[in-house]
């Protein structure tokens, strides 16, 4: 059996109850997970590196066919960074258990 993450991520929008430091925690245990079971997880694919504009938030919106608040902050703010490309906590988390693994 294999195991593959893909668009694995967490978004920080305090709308949604979140916050960058929640991101970071989850990227924690990811990796505690990743590690406990390396034999079965062959991939993780994290959502993206950057938060998305209103305007490209609004345009997955129609695409999707769901047009509440909290759909649209689950869809900008699950980045590394924020739109404007500050990193946030959960980026300097990424890289160090990147590291951690080689």
């Amino acid at each position: 059996m294999e195991i593959r993450f893909i668009e694995c991520g967490y978004s920080t929008s305090s709308i949604n109850g979140s916050s960058e430091e929640l991101q970071k925690q989850y990227e924690e245990e990811i990796f505690k997970s990743w590690a406990k079971h390396e034999s079965v997880i062959r991939h993780i694919d994290f959502t993206w590196l950057h938060d998305l504009s209103t305007e490209e938030v609004d345009e997955l919106k129609q695409i999707y066919g769901i047009s509440t608040e909290t759909f649209g902050e689950y869809l900008r703010t699950p980045g590394f960074k924020t739109f404007n490309g500050q990193d946030k906590p959960g980026y300097t988390q990424l890289k160090e258990e990147a590291l951690k693994r080689g």
